[in-house]
């Protein structure tokens, strides 16, 4: 053999063994795809800081995180989309139940075995249902100690809408009852119509200590009666911190809404791989202007920084 002929055969031996070590490594090598879990999120009003915690947690965790708000709190249409979800092999759900008590039923009935994962109200099934959510009673109980420090002689108000979910009529029987406690009366009003023109009728009321357990009111409360200044509320979203920051909202009993989204997701893809996880309860705090900046309450009000 000559030395062109050697040269060809090393040059092809080279190109042989190359292609080889490139196969060998593609069958020991992890592939990026494998592993990746599908989960579907069915929120309708999705906090922003909810949001940026999910994000992250599909991040962290390998997860493909579908976003589904378009039932509009109908919980059949609900439960429509987590079958359909379940059908497109999604591999666990994590939703704000518009009904939990129907979607359990309807969920059992479909004998449904995908892991479900609950935030807002819990929804009650046999084979069990993980749930991430702060102790709501004790959020009224810790807003009321505190307007009673703060007020301890004027009327209070608490507007709720009229038909509120189970989590808000529990913070307002733990609220109701702290005041009880103390000898204190509250009025309950019921918003059925538009929050602002709610809040226009209060400002005519200035010496009316104010109190919101929704936090989807706040931000219409806000706006509609600027010329009332004691106003307390339950829940927190960005567009609302100017009024928290200037003292015209006295005082706000949160949780992280960032660590609600995180864990949900992260209860999502731990009961994938392993059923009945535990209930996850968020931890909270007050918050107002004078320590809003403060930690732990500013990473709870700006958690972008995590």
């Amino acid at each position: 053999m000559g030395r062109i002929e050697k040269t060809v055969a090393m040059i092809v031996m080279i190109v042989l063994l190359t292609l080889i070590a490139i196969l060998i490594l593609q069958s020991v090598s992890p592939d990026n795809t494998e592993g990746i879990l599908s989960v579907s999120v069915l929120v309708n009003d999705l906090n922003e800081y909810t949001r940026l915690g999910m994000d992250k947690a599909a991040l962290d965790y390998n997860l493909d995180v579908h976003y589904i708000s378009d039932f509009g709190h109908d919980p059949v249409q609900q439960m429509t989309l987590i079958q359909r979800e379940i059908t497109n092999g999604v591999n666990a759900i994590v939703l704000e139940p518009a009904d939990a008590a129907y979607l359990a039923e309807q969920i059992e009935q479909a004998h449904i075995s995908v892991p479900i994962i609950t935030i807002g109200d819990p929804v009650i099934l046999s084979g069990g249902a993980a749930h991430v959510s702060p102790d709501n009673a004790a959020l009224g109980r810790m807003l009321a100690e505190r307007i009673l420090t703060d007020e301890p002689a004027l009327p209070y108000t608490i507007l709720m809408e009229y038909e509120s979910a189970p989590h808000i009529l529990e913070r307002c029987a733990g609220m109701t009852t702290a005041f009880a406690a103390a000898g204190k009366t509250v009025e309950c009003r019921f918003v059925e119509n538009e929050p602002r023109s709610i809040a226009m009728q209060l400002a005519r009321r200035p010496q009316t200590v104010v109190i919101t357990l929704d936090e989807t009111l706040l931000p219409a409360l806000c706006e509609g009666g600027r010329s009332y200044d004691r106003l307390y509320a339950i829940g927190y979203a960005g567009n609302i911190r100017t009024y928290l920051e200037s003292g015209y909202i006295r005082a706000l009993a949160v949780y992280s809404t960032f660590d609600e989204g995180y864990l949900s997701l992260r209860a999502a893809e731990a009961s994938i791989r392993t059923p009945a996880q535990k209930d996850v309860e968020l931890s909270a705090l007050l918050v107002d202007a004078q320590s809003m900046y403060e930690l732990p309450q500013e990473l709870i009000l700006f958690p972008i920084s995590k």
